[in-house]
């Protein structure tokens, strides 16, 4: 199977060709829907603890492509390796995949290095992608949001785009001796998709919330349906389950639990930032989710079980991903 992300070299597209000649093998074609420049205008450049653009575009598409191939389930063998990154070192040979529904993933080459993996295509005079060979950057975009979010120019010229959450203890001492400025002052000043101030009183937190861009209210009200089918509406403030309340006026979230305003918080951050990449639905077992230009729920069919808000690529990482839940926590202690 290969996956067309839209971004694909020339190099890459005519490697799938060769490989498909060298092995005799058939094409499944997996495609992305949406735009990755379009997403990045929602939501910012991704990076190393950022990483919305692998979910949306390429494991999105590939859940839809294997539901065509099997409803039954299947077993995706790739080519990924403990040694390229410590996330990845955690994963065992055989594992169940986080993203692809109903799918198990098999990584015969999980011990190789990359030495290996390149002995091994040169010993066998394999086909392999002549990208390698050259070198590919987005430093023009990277530039532009450099000017539009007012980020110093060692945010770019440092590689500091890289990381949202926070930066690598070496390279923090490093810029702070080479730079004489305060490197972690400068994550701060990312523009952040979801940014919230909380309270806690009476046994209530209190949630204020911004985003970037203006929330779907229309959209909002149709997800909020996998917390209660049966919520209220009084002027611009949503009741959930009776005693949570969302006031879309004044931007913010009242809840008794913490793990109730997350929930909720997910929902705020899909609703605003949806890229229709169609992971809630390909996930969902009953099908309750639809998405053509708009997204429903079929409340009927929905069962709340909330699979759907935590396979959403923009609320795993605008949420779950960030200091949001840090600031809950806290708040709570």
């Amino acid at each position: 199977m290969f996956n067309d992300t839209g971004l694909e070299l020339p190099e890459t597209l005519i490697n799938v060709f060769e490989v498909l000649n060298a092995y005799g093998l058939e094409l499944h074609l997996a495609k992305a829907e949406v735009n990755f420049l379009e997403i990045v205008k929602l939501l910012g450049p991704p990076g190393r603890d950022y990483r919305y653009c692998c979910k949306i575009i390429k494991l999105a598409p590939i859940c839809k492509a294997l539901k065509k191939i099997s409803n039954i389930g299947t077993v995706s063998i790739t080519g990924q390796r403990k040694w390229e990154s410590f996330t990845r070192a955690k994963i065992a040979r055989v594992s169940l995949s986080r993203w692809v529904a109903n799918t198990v993933v098999l990584a015969p080459i999980n011990d190789w290095t990359n030495l290996h993996v390149w002995l091994y295509i040169f010993k066998y005079n394999l086909p392999y992608n002549r990208a390698y060979e050259k070198g590919y950057w987005w430093q023009k975009y990277l530039e532009n949001y450099v000017k539009e979010s007012q980020l110093p120019s060692i945010w770019l010229s440092y590689g500091l785009w890289r990381w949202r959450r926070r930066y690598p203890g070496d390279l923090v001492r490093f810029l702070d001796k080479e730079c004489e400025v305060s490197v972690n002052s400068i994550i701060n000043k990312v523009p952040k998709c979801l940014d919230i101030e909380v309270s806690y009183k009476d046994g209530k937190f209190y949630v204020n919330y911004k985003t970037l861009m203006k929330m779907s209210h229309e959209r909002f009200l149709e997800l909020i349906k996998i917390l209660d089918k049966n919520y209220l509406v009084s002027n611009d403030k949503i009741i959930i389950k009776k005693h949570s309340i969302v006031d879309l006026s004044s931007s913010q979230v009242i809840c008794r639990s913490s793990v109730e305003c997350l929930n909720i918080l997910k929902i705020i951050a899909r609703s605003t930032y949806c890229t229709f990449c169609r992971l809630c639905s390909e996930w969902c077992r009953t099908n309750a989710i639809s998405i053509d230009n708009y997204l429903r729920v079929n409340e009927d069919a929905c069962r709340e079980c909330l699979i759907c808000n935590n396979v959403c690529p923009v609320a795993e990482y605008l949420v779950m991903r960030s200091d949001v839940l840090k600031k809950l926590k806290n708040t709570q202690n």
